[in-house]
């Protein structure tokens, strides 16, 4: 049998099993979309809080060369004198932040940066706008005190304009700020803070008693004879060392970024890890639905066997089905997981600046890869879901499917095959466990607490023949109970399997 009359059987008969069990399919449907939903939603909300996280970097800190860092504690300015001093540096600028409250505007605050706009012209990545629009020089951002730029986001959100007057408050101190600018960052920082304001470094010392206090230093160097500056970089890291106090840190800007991806690695490990349970759930509910479809189907795959149609053409009808429902519940997931990463935005936002660092989210960016991974992992599920049951159609013969009671007699003596899996699962989940512990690899727990999922799936069906050997009440409607039970032990054995092992993982 070729391949298009494969397709057109699998249309036909495919199709209308779908339109006899609507109820059914919906369930799959609905099933699978959720895992979708889960994964398109964890790792949207993963990319745009890591995007969002490198786009105020770069606002705040430009792109240096080189950087000093206080951990925990502000640096001295007197190392802004030393950094000039050197012959490999051509440019360095010094940066105040702080964290203000708006007293005016509960639940609202600034990022307030102060910079120095005559040493930072080289790093700037945003633009300034007075009330006509027009780019603001150096001299028009200082020439008046507590002068500060809003993103115009936040400066619609709270209903300000130009010439208005606000209190921000930090580390004790209060200060009346009037907003003079808008803060326009460049194209390319997309999902930067929006609560980021900037002011005259001076503006920002004064009014929140921090003189002679810095804490970023960033510099500009000269490159080498090559035109790199990796040698450059490291030499001036040598003749600094000795020169910077104890809880300063020094080098290239993206270590910061790197050190901060790396706090939210695990964090986020751990949310795309919950998102894959759904999924989970759902391949259990596939591969049950597919086996009852097999029994309630089984004299319609026998007459297509008796017509001609191979073990392969019956594995691929099968697992066709089920990939044409988790393609739609793939599309629809997408769609759900989009909706729902919206709402969880604020929520991880607050998380991540509890935990980790500093960090403010408004709106959701999207990766296109992303979602082709998400749909691509629902189709896998789905059809490695399907492929047990499929396979186990498969290999019943036509004489045997066309005679009713004959299929369950047919798997149940086969309990080794599922023991040899669980075997061989129980191994694998020993030797992730061994790794993450050992290793330091905490990828390779999660696919430990996977294995022991499927270990105990596999072992349902030989838990539950033991169970059924169990004695029981000399009832007739137990006994029948009992032998029914066991002859689709197949079918119904990996139904519970999902239930036992979610407190030991």
């Amino acid at each position: 049998m070729n391949w298009l009359s494969t397709l057109r059987i699998f249309l036909a008969h495919g199709g209308r099993d779908f339109l006899r069990h609507k109820t059914l399919s919906l369930l799959n449907l609905l099933a699978l979309s959720v895992g979708v939903a889960a994964i398109v939603a964890i790792q949207t909300v993963n990319e745009t809080a890591l995007r969002s996280f490198r786009a105020s970097l770069d606002l705040v800190a430009g792109r240096p060369d080189f950087t000093i860092e206080g951990q925990g504690f502000r640096l001295p300015e007197t190392l802004l004198t030393t950094l000039r001093q050197d012959p490999s540096v051509r440019e360095v600028t010094p940066t105040v932040s702080l964290v203000a409250s708006l007293p005016s505007h509960p639940g609202e605050f600034l990022h307030l940066v102060g910079v120095d706009p005559f040493s930072n012209r080289e790093l700037v990545t945003y633009r300034l706008e007075d009330a006509l629009r027009t780019p603001a020089d150096a001299i028009a951002f200082v020439s008046e005190p507590d002068t500060i730029a809003l993103t115009r986001a936040l400066a619609d959100r709270l209903h300000l304009k130009i010439g208005d007057t606000l209190r921000a408050v930090s580390g004790g101190h209060e200060a009346s700020l009037r907003v003079r600018f808008v803060l326009e960052p460049s194209p390319d920082l997309l999902g930067a803070d929006d609560h980021l304001a900037i002011s005259d470094i001076a503006t920002v010392q004064t009014a929140f008693g921090l003189r002679g206090q810095v804490d970023r230093i960033e510099a500009l160097l000269r490159p080498d004879a090559s035109g790199k500056l990796d040698a450059p970089r490291r030499e001036l890291l040598e003749r600094l060392t000795p020169q910077l106090p104890a809880h300063a840190r020094a080098g290239s800007p993206e270590r910061r970024g790197r050190e901060v991806e790396k706090m939210l690695g695990a964090f986020q490990l751990n949310l795309t890890a919950l998102s894959l349970i759904a999924l989970v759930v759902g391949m259990f509910l596939v591969t049950n639905t597919v086996a009852a479809n097999v029994v309630r189907r089984r004299t319609e795959l026998g007459l297509l066997r008796a017509l001609g149609m191979d073990r392969h053409a019956v594995i691929a009808l099968l697992i066709g089905e089920s990939l044409l429902l988790a393609l739609g519940g793939s599309l629809l997931g997408i769609f759900l997981g989009l909706r729902v990463a919206g709402y969880l935005l604020q929520g991880v936002a607050s998380t991540v600046t509890s935990h980790y660092v500093l960090l403010s989210m408004r709106e959701v960016i999207v990766n296109p890869w992303s979602l082709i991974g998400a749909g691509f992992a629902g189709l896998l599920a789905a059809g490695f879901a399907a492929w047990w049951p499929a396979r186990e159609a498969s290999q019943v013969s036509p004489v045997d499917a066309l005679q009713p009671g004959t299929v369950a007699d047919h798997s149940s003596s086969r309990p080794n095959t599922p023991l040899l899996l669980a075997a061989i699962c129980l191994l694998s989940t020993l030797l992730f466990s061994a790794t993450a512990l050992y290793a330091q690899l905490p990828r390779t727990g999660f696919l430990a607490a996977l294995g022991i999922l499927l270990t105990t799936a596999f072992l349902a069906p030989g838990l539950g023949r033991l169970f059924a050997r169990l004695p029981c009440f000399p009832l007739a409607t137990f006994v029948l109970a009992r032998s029914s039970f066991l002859r689709g032990l197949h079918r119904h054995g990996l139904a519970a399997a999902p239930r036992w092992p979610w407190p030991w993982a």
